[in-house]
């Protein structure tokens, strides 16, 4: 996330594509992405979206 801030300027709007719900470790991943902008007060994370965990899925996520 610190490296998706540099990239992005310290500000922006994202979203975390968190994979399979029931897996602990994404779970983690979207508490985490929550928490983020406490750190990086310019980004906006939009929210967690979970999905089955292949490439077309996630990219149909992602262009909602």
């Amino acid at each position: 996330m610190t490296e998706l801030a540099k990239i992005m300027d310290g500000k922006g709007t994202v979203a975390i594509l968190a994979g399979n719900q029931n897996a602990p470790n994404l779970q983690k991943r979207a508490q985490g992405g929550a928490m983020w902008p406490l750190n990086f007060r310019g980004i906006k994370v939009i929210d967690a979206y979970y999905h089955k965990e292949t490439p077309q899925d996630a990219a149909a996520k992602s262009s909602r």
